[in-house]
Formats: structure tokens, C-alpha cells, sequence
């Protein structure tokens, strides 16, 4: 919550939290104020359990195999939105 809070100081963006994509949910999504901006941001949070670290040594690059599925899902998502609006 303190992270979505900071994020919202910002003018620059407007900052979604859980939108809803066709292809899922982003846990924020900052939209650029200015609609010709270049960037977008995309942020996914992932845990891991203390218990699963110490058990498993690859459970953090499948964590983050599956946070980069979901950000390219959502990002395409976004990308096709944006589009077809045009």
C-alpha cells in the first residue's frame, strides 16, 4: 500500500492498481497523463514463501518466469487497447 501511495505523488501517471486487462491483471499499471508519451510501466509483485526458498533452488527463476508471462500477457493487452481505439 505505501508503494501505491507513493507512486500516486507523480502527475505524470495515472496509477491502476489490479486493472483488469483482457488478458489478465496487472498489479499497477501507470498510464502516462500525456497520451503521446513513450513509456508505460508495468508493475508485478511476486513472494516467495521462506520455506519454499529453502527447498527448492529454482523456485525464484520460476517465480520470475511467471511474473514476465504475466507482464508480457498484460502488456499486450494494453497495447491492443490502446490501438484500437484510434
Amino acid at each position: 500500500m505505501f508503494f501505491l501511495s507513493y507512486l500516486s505523488l507523480t502527475k505524470m501517471f495515472v496509477v491502476h492498481s489490479e486493472s483488469e486487462q483482457s488478458q489478465g491483471y496487472a498489479d499497477i499499471y501507470l498510464e502516462p497523463v500525456i497520451k503521446e508519451a513513450q513509456y508505460r510501466f508495468i508493475i508485478e509483485f511476486k513472494y516467495i514463501k521462506s520455506n519454499e526458498l529453502n527447498k527448492k533452488s529454482s523456485i525464484i527463476e520460476k517465480t520470475q518466469e511467471r511474473a514476465k508471462q504475466q507482464v508480457t500477457a498484460v502488456q499486450s493487452s494494453i497495447f491492443e487497447r490502446k490501438y484500437k481505439m484510434r
